[in-house]
């Protein structure tokens, strides 16, 4: 239900602000871009991705850890008045298990 759970985030921000979610995915970092994701189908193929920016204190995990996320969606607003939703950590644990890395639905 990753996926469901991203689109339903993003669709309702209001019902979710200030809110604590929990999900499991892989870790990301890019630049100044810490998220946690899945790989989804896209425009060309199996290409696409969803997820979520994660901001939290502490060391980060290693790229495409499998982690299980506790935090609060936070919707902000960036310098072009576009409002953009990211994930406010509690807690972020690497897990040994990992899960479906792909998801269709």
């Amino acid at each position: 239900y990753f996926m469901a759970q991203c689109y339903d985030v993003m669709l309702n921000p209001d019902e979710y602000a200030d809110k604590l979610v929990k999900l499991q995915g892989m870790y990301i970092e890019e630049e100044d871009y810490r998220g946690i994701y899945r790989r989804t189908p896209g425009c060309c193929g199996d290409d696409g991705s969803i997820g979520f920016k994660i901001v939290f204190d502490g060391a980060p995990p290693k790229n495409d850890d499998w982690i299980e996320v506790v935090g609060s969606v936070v919707i902000s607003e960036d310098e072009n008045a576009y409002d953009y939703i990211y994930l406010k950590l509690e807690s972020i644990t690497v897990m040994s298990k990992r899960g479906r890395e792909f998801v269709a639905n």
